[in-house]
């Protein structure tokens, strides 16, 4: 005779129950995060919003005006620890006692050359020093310029910002922040030089260079506009010591009054989404990668990896359309 036969019973059935509650679950799950996916999907469509990252990426630049392909340009960038482009900034004789402030509008503090310096000079002599000391690197610049302005306007960042891999998005922005610094410092002695060519085509440059930065990443949009920011510090510089000419004011309004930072921030918040949808299928690796992770996991750890990992799909699903919701 069976021993606790209600037992085995009871048991039996809670098991019946628990599977079918359990693959029950598993199958709602799926339903609904597939349905709410869907739903995530036809509410992008409507609203114009691509969730395809590679959808951001400009047209494609022909070898002899894409600027990244030229030698002028790539000789600048060919190494990252030289800092070439922020040489103007580094010359020791020019910065002895700090790095070359701005006049700073809101307060009236107006900077000074000469006081950068250990020994005694007036303003006009500390810039001919200045002058002196940064030939080498504005003749660089002066090249450099020639060759962008010979280019198509362009993004540098965004076609690299749709098709490569999420760890490579951020590589070379210490370049381009470098790019933007050295050319500001140029442009704000050529204003105070009275240099009203070179301290045009700089903030021409330094216009194109928040555009090269200017991948459709929230991130790189912010960058870029510190590079706008950098300009509108400059214009109100030469505003200040009356610098401009007539055709020059008109030529400076046309420049601010064609930004479109609607655009831009639209194209962004677009462009985080298609980003992190395509993030989450990302989130797939392969079965070798899963068992070399799990190796020296703890049993938190391990929860963790398979909500993420190897849970239900529909999981997934509700989070797509969580973000794309959001966005």
């Amino acid at each position: 005779m069976k021993r606790f036969p209600k037992l085995r019973k009871f048991l039996r059935w809670t098991l019946i129950v628990f599977l079918v509650l359990f693959f029950g679950g598993w199958v709602f799950e799926n339903w609904r995060g597939a349905k709410a996916w869907e739903k995530a999907q036809a509410r992008a469509e409507k609203a114009g919003l691509s969730l395809v990252r590679a959808d951001y990426a400009g047209p494609e630049i022909p070898d002899d005006e894409n600027l990244l392909k030229d030698p002028a340009f790539l000789k600048e960038f060919e190494n990252e620890g030289e800092d070439r482009l922020g040489a103007w900034r580094n010359l020791s004789e020019v910065t002895a006692k700090g790095i070359i402030a701005w006049s700073k509008p809101a307060t009236g503090e107006v900077l000074e050359y000469a006081k950068y310096f250990e020994e005694e000079l007036s303003e006009e002599e500390a810039r001919v020093r200045l002058r002196e000391a940064t030939g080498e690197v504005e003749a660089r610049l002066d090249k450099l310029s020639r060759v962008i302005l010979t280019k198509p306007e362009q993004s540098v960042s965004t076609k690299s910002a749709s098709n490569k891999p999420l760890s490579e998005i951020g590589e070379g922005i210490g370049n381009l922040s470098n790019f933007t610094k050295c050319f500001q410092s140029s442009a704000l002695m050529a204003i105070r030089s009275d240099d009203h060519k070179t301290a045009m085509e700089r903030i021409k440059i330094l216009e194109r260079g928040s555009t090269l930065i200017d991948r459709p990443a929230l991130i790189h949009l912010l960058i870029g506009n510190v590079a706008r920011s950098m300009n509108d510090l400059l214009i109100w510089e030469g505003v200040r010591l009356r610098v401009w000419s007539d055709e020059e004011l008109v030529a400076l309004s046309v420049l601010l009054e064609s930004r479109d930072y609607k655009k831009s921030f639209l194209n962004a918040i677009q462009f985080e989404a298609a980003f992190g949808v395509e993030g989450m299928d990302y989130l797939e690796i392969s079965e070798e990668e899963k068992s070399d992770y799990k190796e020296e996991m703890t049993w938190v750890e391990r929860l963790q990896f398979w909500l993420v990992f190897e849970g239900v799909s529909g999981w997934k699903g509700q989070r797509k359309a969580l973000l794309v919701n959001k966005y």
